[in-house]
């Protein structure tokens, strides 16, 4: 507005061109803007690049303090010394327009920039708390999802073994149990006290496996025992 005021009056281009340097954080901004929106395999850019998204976070914070933070508060002090001192050469030769409306917009960009910072500081802490935590506990991911196919590699592994554990689990019980049946049918010499016996064993065998889901094996067990 202040450069628009400018060329259409033909007063106060120092002072549009000194608001108008406020633009420069939009730089940063920008590119903030483009790691969020740009998306690779479903993953936000900022989450392949965290450094480069915290270095124009820090620079985007800096600029809002020199560009805006203190620039504005310098433009109202410089402005009311330049108003006050040369009155004649100043104050009197332009507009109530460029009087009044200039400072204003000065005054609500310097309140509006003030509410941005605090959002722009928190999201800079955010960032950097994400930058710290490791990618599988909910922080960034690596360059080529490095953590990501870690985590995903551990659990494969563990899937993987898994089933061989459960084979050794039932294999050692089918081992102990046949070894104890064995054992007390040798004590009885293959009678119809040994057959009852065994039979008794493998039902309470079978009864407990049930439970823990392992499946009976009673077939493979009959045979090696008969």
């Amino acid at each position: 507005m202040l450069l628009f005021g400018g060329l259409l009056t033909g007063n106060m281009h120092y002072w549009a061109c000194l608001n108008g340097t406020c633009e420069a954080t939009n730089i940063f901004l920008n590119n903030l803007y483009l790691l969020k929106a740009i998306y690779v395999k479903n993953k936000q850019l900022q989450d392949y690049l965290p450094r480069t998204h915290i270095i124009n976070g820090a620079l985007l914070w800096l600029s809002y303090v020199v560009f805006r933070l203190l620039l504005f508060p310098y433009w109202i002090c410089t402005w009311r010394i330049d108003v006050t001192d040369d009155k004649a050469l100043t104050w009197d030769r332009v507009s109530l327009y460029e009087r009044y409306f200039y400072p204003s917009v000065t005054v609500f960009l310097l309140v509006i920039s003030f509410t941005w910072f605090v959002k722009i500081t928190q999201g800079l802490f955010k960032a950097v708390t994400l930058f710290l935590v490791p990618a599988d506990n909910g922080g960034y991911l690596h360059l080529e999802e490095n953590g990501q196919a870690k985590s995903n590699g551990a659990l494969k592994k563990k899937e993987q073994l898994q089933p061989a554990l459960e084979v050794d689990l039932r294999g050692a019980r089918s081992s102990s149990l046949r070894a104890s049946i064995q054992g007390r049918g040798g004590s009885d010499s293959g009678g119809g006290n040994g057959q009852w016996q065994r039979q008794w064993l493998w039902r309470r065998h079978a009864f407990s496996n049930r439970s823990s889901r392992i499946p009976a094996t009673a077939s493979r067990i009959s045979t090696a025992t008969l």
